[in-house]
């Protein structure tokens, strides 16, 4: 299991930064100090197995400096000593030090400080401290593909064991410190806003790291957050969950300025490119688009409380509920909020299965909402209910929906599958071609724009066909009842039955197909067989 890579070798040596700068012909950043190497590994890599090479890895950098011909800042008196040890191949038995790693940039000292033991059960002690402008960094690095501004503000001390940690032995933790973002901004290719953090002060106590009252800040969007995360050393190290609790609370939330760029434009490739300015040596992340990602190994919980949310054309209003995060997986749940005037109550997954598609589903319930508002504000009720175009007043609905979302977060329709019903609480209905056709053929005049009241439309949706349970109606005397299908572009196949007053015993039985905007209408009953005939290649759960 795991994919192996097998290693066996041995170097070392001593280089000139400055020299090999020359020699490898960088023209806007340059490198000085003298750099001491030497590696010997014998052994297999494997994730699964959690087995590593035997052996050693030291890199020592002394007196070093990174200065840029086009840029003011530099690097300068930096000393690096690294040591990675595996003597018998384990996660156990390997460990790294970092004694330290300091330099001075742009006048102010930076100095970081790291052991790392035992990564089945990590022993840590790590000391950081400093300040560095972020902005200059990646100017003096030159940096394509993405750029950041702001400061970064360390002063941390960190020393315990992940089993003291997991067990609860708070008391034996040493940790504690702050780590502050200031004047943030991070701007890439990827996504068409930058994101900003006006303030961000993450402080460390114990197993927990408290974030304070944050903002960040994306376009039209702001999101302000406070909670705590926990296990932070097992996430960064031994590949754990973070788990945590927080709020999340918005003014004005656009889901567009979190996604990525050109999204319409997506291949259909999986893994983000590299690309590279062979002049400054330094390799960034490709633009990539799609569907919102989520991140991995996450357990976090999000009490969410935000007054507008919008995507597209949907704006909705006082979302409120829990948001649960795991495994690139997010759920709402217990959420209520409101849409084009309606109260809803919402059940939600969300979960990104590549950059360009993701699953999701919703089980959603509302009572007495107006129709004609709804079907004008809200795209998927247009989707699944496109007779609401000539309806108006008061529905309830219950319904529960799962499929995907292409690469515009827009649903793929013949992936939807679900079913639910739809109450007519009271609803005028005009011009409704099908039923304007059915008052036709039968001569029946009251047949067409009626007034409806409880009736109850139940159906099951999959494979782009909207099947239609047998529903009953009383417009004056008459007792017309219909069920079938009808596919989400339109196209029908109903068997309709207009029971004649006084008790509706005696009825009419037509068939009606052709679309909603141009049925057609056979008096007879429907013959065995008669189906709507679809090309979709969608996966059925049958």
């Amino acid at each position: 299991m795991g994919d192996s890579i097998a290693v066996k070798g041995a170097l070392g040596g001593f280089a000139d930064m400055d020299a090999i700068s020359k020699a490898v012909g960088l023209e806007e950043v340059a490198f000085g100090g003298a750099l001491e190497y030497r590696a010997k590994l014998d052994g297999v890599y494997n994730s699964a197995k959690r087995t590593i090479p035997v052996g050693s890895l030291f890199v020592k950098w002394s007196n070093g400096s990174v200065f840029s011909t086009i840029h003011t800042s530099r690097i300068t008196d930096l000393n690096a000593s690294i040591l990675i040890e595996s003597p018998d191949g384990t996660y156990a038995g390997t460990s790294a030090e970092l004694r330290p790693v300091w330099f001075v940039f742009d006048g102010k000292p930076f100095n970081l400080e790291a052991s790392l033991k035992n990564f089945d059960n990590l022993q840590y002690d790590i000391v950081s401290k400093g300040d560095l402008d972020l902005t200059n960094i990646y100017k003096l690095l030159g940096i394509t593909g993405a750029a950041i501004d702001g400061y970064l503000l360390s002063d941390l001390s960190l020393k315990g064991n992940q089993a003291d940690a997991k067990a609860g032995a708070i008391n034996k933790l040493q940790n504690s410190g702050t780590l502050e973002l200031r004047s943030f901004k991070y701007k890439s290719d990827s996504y068409a806003m930058p994101f900003q953090i006006p303030l961000a002060a993450l402080r460390i106590d114990g197993d927990k790291a408290w974030l304070d009252k944050t903002t960040v800040k994306s376009g039209e969007s702001s999101i302000t957050l406070e909670g705590y995360a926990s296990n932070f050393m097992g996430y960064y190290f031994e590949g754990g969950a973070l788990s945590g609790q927080m709020k999340i609370s918005s003014d004005r939330l656009a889901l567009e300025d979190f996604m990525p760029a050109e999204a319409s434009e997506l291949a259909a490739a999986s893994e983000p490119t590299i690309v590279a300015d062979s002049a400054k040596g330094v390799t960034a992340p490709a633009p990539s688009a799609g569907v919102i990602q989520l991140p991995e190994r996450m357990a976090v919980t999000l009490d969410a409380s935000i007054k507008e949310l919008s995507y597209d054309s949907i704006l909705v209003k006082n979302l409120r509920g829990r948001v649960a995060m795991r495994d690139k997986e997010m759920q709402l749940i217990g959420g209520r909020l409101n849409v084009a005037g309606a109260a809803f109550n919402l059940n939600a997954r969300y979960a990104p299965e590549s950059l360009g598609e993701a699953a999701f589903s919703f089980a959603v319930k509302a009572d007495s909402f107006n129709i004609r508002r709804a079907y004008n504000e809200i795209p998927m009720i247009r989707e699944l209910f496109s007779s609401a175009a000539s309806m108006n007043g008061d529905v309830s609905m219950k319904y529960d929906i799962a499929g995907k979302l292409d690469a515009n977060m827009s649903p793929v329709l013949p992936s939807l599958k679900g079913g639910g019903q739809i109450v007519l609480e009271d609803i005028k209905v005009k011009g409704l071609k099908v039923l304007g056709a059915i008052s036709k053929a039968t001569g029946r005049d009251s047949i067409n724009n009626p007034n409806l009241k409880g009736v109850v439309i139940k159906s099951t949706i999959s494979d782009n066909i909207i099947k239609i349970e047998r529903t009953r109606m009383r417009v004056f005397g008459f007792r017309p009842r219909f069920e079938g299908e009808a596919s989400l572009d339109g196209r029908l196949n109903i068997r309709f039955r207009l029971g004649l007053p006084p008790l509706g015993i005696i009825g009419i039985p037509i068939t009606i197909t052709g679309t909603m905007d141009n049925p057609k209408i056979n008096m007879r009953r429907s013959r065995e067989g008669d189906e709507i005939v679809t090309d979709t290649d969608s996966d059925s759960d049958d």
